[in-house]
């Protein structure tokens, strides 16, 4: 399968830079995530610096696409303030400039390549308050056109209604159970990712698999090899959603090297870490007082 990039624009480094470039060059589909474009003249100018590295798929809500466009949304922080429908016309305009495909997402997502235009309904509000869905949607695209480079809207299309179709049964979930949002707390571990490692070794040995278990620190088996990744940073477990971006990763990374996946995996999750690593780091030079919320 071909490999997939994946490219926000939280915090644009050299080396977010020499990976998408490195895609372009290659001639691989990579995912540009505008994340705040028209939020600020920084992050408008690297998105467009971006574009114009022919990305396979762009992916962002109403008002980042708007802008992108070159046309003025309104755009809080990184969440937006116009409709999926109202950024439909440009979204078109801009497929069409950039031979791309371009994914809306809002209440009702659309996607085109500049002709032919898929909607897709679903999802719930209640999706607009978690941290980093956008991500996460971002991520699993790059995984499902890996799987199917040669047909980037239907691949693009088919992940977006699986991720809404994700977010019904979420809700679903929560209304069954009577919780209400933000009391969910049984998707996270009382328990050290070390203390976990023997199981995980016996898992991966008779399903003849990769486990991976997160926490503090990392660790990948095969059931025989085990490989430990450090860094990251407590912050993280605070982000919502942040375990299943890193599985959406995991599934681009495993797909560029299936012959490989426990490299594969432990790859990703360093990079998800070093991620991790760079948004704090971020906060703290910006003069914010690290901690949930100040993003």
């Amino acid at each position: 399968h071909g490999p997939a990039a994946r490219c926000h624009v939280v915090s644009v480094r050299v080396r977010a830079r020499v990976h998408w470039a490195q895609a372009c060059a290659l001639g691989k589909p990579w995912v540009l995530d505008p994340v705040g474009c028209g939020a600020t003249p920084v992050r408008t100018r690297a998105c467009l610096d971006m574009l114009r590295c022919k990305p396979t798929v762009v992916r962002g809500n109403a008002s980042e696409i708007l802008a992108l466009a070159g046309a003025a949304g309104t755009i809080k922080g990184v969440d937006s303030c116009e409709s999926s429908h109202a950024a439909l016309p440009l979204a078109k305009t801009l497929a069409q400039e950039h031979q791309c495909i371009v994914a809306v997402s809002g209440e009702v997502d659309y996607v085109t390549d500049g002709s032919r235009v898929l909607r897709i309904s679903g999802g719930d509000a209640l999706l607009t308050y978690v941290t980093a869905a956008g991500c996460a949607l971002t991520a699993l695209i790059a995984a499902f056109v890996c799987e199917a480079p040669s047909s980037p809207l239907m691949a693009t299309a088919h992940a977006m209604a699986i991720f809404k179709a994700a977010a019904d049964g979420a809700v679903a979930s929560i209304k069954l159970s009577g919780l209400k949002p933000g009391t969910i707390k049984g998707v996270d571990s009382c328990e050290s990712s070390h203390a976990a490692l023997p199981l995980a070794q016996k898992l991966a040995q008779e399903h003849q698999c990769i486990v991976a278990v997160s926490g503090e620190v990392d660790y990948v088996t095969d059931g025989s090899r085990v490989l430990r990744i450090s860094g990251g940073d407590a912050l993280l477990t605070y982000v919502t959603a942040a375990g299943c971006a890193l599985t959406a990763l995991i599934a681009a990374f495993v797909c560029e090297a299936p012959s490989s996946p426990l490299m594969a995996t432990a790859h990703a999750m360093a990079i998800f870490k070093a991620a991790a690593d760079g948004a704090v780091a971020s906060i703290k030079l910006s003069g914010a007082q690290p901690g949930p919320g100040s993003f």
